[in-house]
Parts: structure tokens; sequence; C-alpha cells
């Protein structure tokens, strides 16, 4: 499943968006002044079970905290609600990135969205944070 067959963000004009299947894409920040980009989101579109969404939302953070990120020691920050959309939100780092990751399900829970946002440590996490900041409020649920 694809991201536009679920769900809609939109990017400045001097981001990049490259697909590489149909369930992931990447958000490529503006290259820096020696030519390179200081940070990008993967975007990942999965299947669930299907059912209760805020069971859903729960069992993705869960398994995101305890499995596929847990090496990193990664902490559960508030949920955050954009557009009527809940989020988990996840944050990390490891020796040269920082890591922010913002988690949710489709309505009817079949489908999670994980956008993984990951910069370099060249900027400290609030440089960081404002370059990919403006995006997710363009978030919007189909």
């Amino acid at each position: 499943m694809a991201l536009e067959d679920v769900a809609e963000i939109s990017v400045p004009s001097d981001w990049t968006v490259k697909s590489t299947t149909d369930a992931l894409d990447t958000l490529e920040a503006p290259k820096d002044k020696v030519g390179f980009p200081p940070g990008s989101a993967t975007v990942a579109v999965g299947n669930l079970a299907g059912g209760d969404e805020k069971e859903q939302l729960e069992w993705m953070a869960n398994r995101q905290l305890k499995t596929n990120y847990a090496d990193y020691n990664p902490k559960r920050l508030a949920d955050e609600e954009i557009n009527g959309t809940t989020f988990y939100r996840l944050q990390f780092e490891s020796e040269a990135e920082w890591y922010d990751l913002y988690g949710t399900v489709t309505p009817d829970g079949e489908y999670s969205i994980v956008f993984e946002w990951k910069f370099v440590k060249t900027l400290d996490r609030k440089q960081a944070e404002a370059i990919w900041s403006p995006v997710m409020p363009t978030f919007k649920m189909l």
C-alpha cells in the first residue's frame, strides 16, 4: 500500500521525494552548503490486523519501543494530534544521528504509517526539528 492511498503530506518545493517501493518513500531535506542533505524521513506503510484504531496504535508504539528500536533506548513522548489523526512519538539517537519517529494507524486499523525522521548530529536536535517540523502539520488521513 502506498502512502498516497491512505494519506497525504506536503513537503516544501526544495525537498526531494523518492519512492523506492509501493510502501516506502523518502522525504529528503534540501542540501546544505557542502551539498549534502542534513536529513530525511523514511515513510513506511504497513499492513495490520485491522480492528480498533486505538488498540492498533498502542500495539504499534509498543512494538517500536520494545522490538524495532529497543537497542536505541527510545523515549516515548506524548501522543500528538495532527489534523484529527493521533500519532505516537518516539525520540532517540545514534552516535551520528538524531531520530524522531511519528507513527499512526488508519481509522480501520488496517494500515500503519510511520515517519522516521533522521538528521545528522552536525546540527543540534532543535536545528534538525526546525527543518522537518513544518512538514508533519500537513499530514491528512484520506
